[in-house]
């Protein structure tokens, strides 16, 4: 996993890297007809540089959606937002949610369990993620046709979006519960060691959340 990690980051820091994303999402369309595309299953915008590549990217495809969760709140996210074919949500739980506007922009939050992800939606006219909460279920045949084809919620730029997960179903807009405990043994050893700046904000803001507090947040 930390190998395909590191091979996708440095990917992004290729000079033809805009041009190999357009290709590939170009053969994607012709091939399965994709109309949207999430940026990072797992993983965050970076840098100012790389958000400039993803504008150029959705510059190009002005065919597909692009959406995005981001929490890197403290780079200039607004030459995506102006996009007219890239949604971006801001997601709660990172060192900058004083920066969130709950009133104008898109939003997503993690909840503890099932009943306050309901109960907190229910408070704002927001939204329930994932798809278990009405029945189906997040892996096997459903998986596939549920994000993009049965729920575009994420996908929609006419409207705020505030979308809430639940936080014991696969670490949905988190850190998988597996590695929690595995990463706070690496941490206690020493053995993380951020190279920039922005993955000492993530290991700050893991440290917060997970070790600080004593368990995972709500």
């Amino acid at each position: 996993m930390l190998a395909a990690v590191e091979s996708n980051f440095q990917a992004t820091l290729r000079d033809d890297f805009v041009d190999r994303m357009v290709a590939e999402l170009q053969k994607l369309q012709d091939k399965y007809g994709i109309l949207a595309v999430r940026l990072h299953d797992g993983g965050d915008l970076y840098s100012q540089s790389y958000i400039q590549k993803c504008v150029e990217i959705a510059k190009r495809l002005p065919y597909l959606v692009f959406f995005c969760f981001t929490k890197s709140l403290h780079l200039d996210l607004a030459p995506l937002e102006q996009l007219p074919n890239f949604v971006l949500i801001k997601s709660f739980g990172g060192l900058d949610d004083d920066k969130i506007n709950t009133s104008t922009d898109n939003y997503a939050v993690v909840a503890a369990d099932v009943n306050e992800a309901k109960r907190r939606a229910s408070l704002v006219g927001g939204e329930v993620c994932p798809p278990e909460l009405l029945g189906l279920k997040l892996s096997g045949p459903n998986r596939g046709v549920w994000c993009g084809i049965k729920c575009t919620l994420c996908m929609q730029k006419d409207k705020q979006i505030k979308v809430f997960f639940v936080q014991e179903n696969d670490g949905w807009n988190g850190v998988p519960p597996e590695a929690i405990e595995r990463i706070k043994a690496l941490d206690r050893h020493g053995l993380l060691k951020p190279e920039n700046s922005v993955q000492q904000r993530r290991l700050d803001d893991f440290r917060r959340k997970y070790v600080a507090k004593g368990g995972v947040s709500p």
